[in-house]
C-alpha cells in the first residue's frame, strides 16, 4: 500500500491530505448560514417524519389520510400559538407561521415514503387474532401489560380521589383546629390520602384481580397484547393461590410508587418512608428469579401447561 501511494507526486498527496480540511472550511460558511436560516422549518419538519412512519405502518393509514393528518396536527399547533393556548394565556406567543404548516405537512409526506419503502423490505406481518393469546409472555410483555394496566387504575385512582376531595370539601365544615366535621364525625385532612390509598387498592383489585380472573387471564392490558397472566390451567383453590400469590408480588413492586424519603403517603406506599426501597428490592428479585428461572414465582404454582402464542 505504501509502495502505491509512493507513485504519485507529492503535490496530488499534498492534495489528497489537504483537501478534506480545505472543503470543510470552505462548506462550514455556507452550512452556518442554512442552519441559520432554515434550522426551525427543518427541525418541524423532521418531527413530523416520525408521525408519518407511525400513521402508515402502525396504524395502518392510507397516504391519503396521513398526509391530511399532519396538516391538521401542524394547524392546531399553529392555532395553538397564535391564540395563546386557546386564551390560557391573554395573547399569542409564537406567530402563525404557514411555512410551519407546509413543511409539517411534507415531514408526515416524507414519513409516509420511508414507511413505504421500508414496508417494501419488510412487510408487515398478518395482526393476531383476537383470540390468539401468549399464555407464555417474555419479562418486556409482562412490563408492557401491566404498564397498561397501571394507566387504568391511575386514571380511576385519581377520578376517584379528586372526586371525594371536592366533596369533602364542598360538604364538610372546618373546624378552628384544622379538623373537619362531616356526618357527624370528626376528620383530619389525611382523610382524603387515606381514602385515596382505599381507591387505589379497590382500582387493582378490579383490574389485576377481578378482570383477569373473569377473562381466561386477560387483564384490559392483556386483552390489548393479546397476553394471560396464567401461564398454566388452574382450577378451585390453586387458582385462588395464584392469584393471591400474584397480587402479593405486585403489591410489593408497586411500592416504588411510595415515596421513599418521606411518610410514605403515596397511595401504594404501604410501608411509609421504606416504600421505595422494598418496592426496588423487590423488583431486583424478581429480576433475578427471571433470570434463572425464566418465569415468576406465582407461576410456579401447579397447573396445566397451556399453549403459547
Amino acid at each position: 500500500m505504501i509502495t502505491y501511494v509512493k507513485a504519485f507526486s507529492t503535490s496530488f498527496m499534498l492534495a489528497l491530505v489537504v483537501w478534506p480540511f480545505l472543503s470543510a472550511f470552505l462548506t462550514l460558511p455556507i452550512l452556518a448560514g442554512m442552519f441559520h436560516r432554515y434550522h426551525r422549518l427543518r427541525t418541524s419538519a423532521v418531527l413530523f417524519v416520525p408521525l408519518g412512519f407511525a400513521l402508515y405502518r402502525w396504524a395502518r393509514w392510507r397516504s391519503y389520510a396521513v398526509i391530511p393528518a399532519g396538516l391538521l396536527v401542524s394547524l392546531l399547533i399553529e392555532t395553538s400559538r397564535l391564540t395563546g393556548m386557546w386564551h390560557l394565556y391573554p395573547c399569542s406567543y409564537r406567530q402563525f407561521d404557514v411555512n410551519d404548516l407546509m413543511t409539517n405537512t411534507l415531514g408526515a409526506m416524507v414519513g409516509c415514503l420511508i414507511a413505504w419503502a421500508y414496508g417494501l423490505l419488510v412487510p408487515v406481518r398478518r395482526a393476531a387474532d383476537a383470540d390468539d393469546v401468549n399464555a407464555r409472555p417474555d419479562l418486556l410483555h409482562r412490563v408492557v401489560t401491566l404498564a397498561i394496566d397501571m394507566v387504568f387504575v391511575g386514571i380511576v385512582t385519581g377520578t376517584c380521589a379528586i372526586g371525594f376531595a371536592y366533596w369533602f370539601h364542598k360538604t364538610a365544615t372546618p373546624l378552628p383546629d384544622g379538623t373537619f366535621r362531616l356526618l357527624g364525625t370528626t376528620f383530619s385532612i389525611g382523610v382524603i390520602d387515606k381514602t385515596a390509598r382505599i381507591f387505589a387498592l379497590l382500582a387493582f383489585a378490579v383490574f389485576e384481580i377481578w378482570i383477569p380472573a373473569a377473562h381466561r387471564g386477560q387483564t384490559l392490558g392483556g386483552m390489548f397484547t393479546h397476553m394471560s397472566v396464567e401461564t398454566k390451567a388452574r382450577q378451585g383453590w390453586l387458582r385462588v393461590v395464584f392469584y393471591v400469590g400474584r397480587t402479593l408480588v405486585l403489591v410489593l413492586a408497586l411500592q416504588i410508587l411510595g415515596v421513599g424519603n418521606g411518610t410514605g403517603s403515596n397511595v401504594f406506599g404501604l410501608f411509609g418512608a421504606s416504600s421505595a426501597r422494598i418496592g426496588w428490592t423487590a423488583i431486583a428479585a424478581l429480576a433475578l428469579f427471571w433470570l434463572v428461572a425464566r418465569q415468576m414465582p406465582y407461576d410456579l404454582i401447579p397447573g396445566a401447561v397451556v399453549g403459547g402464542d
